[in-house]
């Protein structure tokens, strides 16, 4: 599909110019994240990608747009959505890194079983680092979990990189020692305020 969506936009007509950025530039996967300075171009260049898109035979699930509420299939809460790995708040315009709930349980058909109490506060993940014995494993996963393809949260990022360097030495189901469990275990707890990021 992805082979497709740039073919038909590097062979567009001029008619088409301007849904080849959206397509070629602005396209992550099957999101897409362009923009313009002003919503009558705005307008055109959503009409001309869907346009575009449609003689091919795709289409768009949803169109979220800067400054309005998100559609129904767009956000279950009707106000944000997941976009690109971040939580995108289309009203106010804002960014925010799009972390679920901490959670250390195994993975079964690509989806981890829910925690049997919500961890929404740092006494909650308190309480959850305590039953666990951390490995090298589930603190590099944790750090993974942070996707930030356009790199804005980097900083935060590469405090906890240089953190595992630290840990290199040791094999991917290895326990951490008592010291390296306290210092990853104050390094979690991060997690819980990690999604009151927000970017303008």
């Amino acid at each position: 599909a992805g082979f497709a969506i740039e073919t038909i936009a590097e062979e567009a007509g001029p008619e088409f110019e301007l849904a080849k950025k959206p397509l070629l530039q602005s396209r992550y996967v099957d999101d897409l994240a362009p923009g313009h300075n002003t919503e009558e171009l705005r307008d055109d260049q959503i009409k001309q990608t869907k346009d575009l898109l449609s003689q091919a035979g795709f289409s768009l699930k949803f169109i979220a747009k800067s400054g309005e509420d998100p559609c129904e299939k767009a956000s279950a809460d009707g106000k944000s959505l997941k976009l690109l790995g971040y939580n995108w708040s289309p009203k106010a315009d804002i960014l925010a890194p799009g972390l679920s709930e901490m959670n250390f349980n195994k993975k079964i058909r690509g989806a981890k079983k829910p925690n049997s109490h919500p961890i929404t506060s740092k006494e909650d993940a308190t309480a959850l680092l305590k039953s666990i014995n951390l490995t090298r494993k589930q603190v590099a996963s944790k750090a993974a979990e942070i996707f930030d393809p356009t790199g804005i949260w980097e900083p935060i990022k590469l405090q906890w990189k240089l953190q595992l360097s630290e840990i290199n030495h040791m094999g991917w189901d290895d326990i951490l020692s008592h010291e390296d469990q306290m210092i990853w275990k104050d390094k979690l707890l991060q997690f819980i305020d990690i999604p009151n990021l927000i970017l303008f």
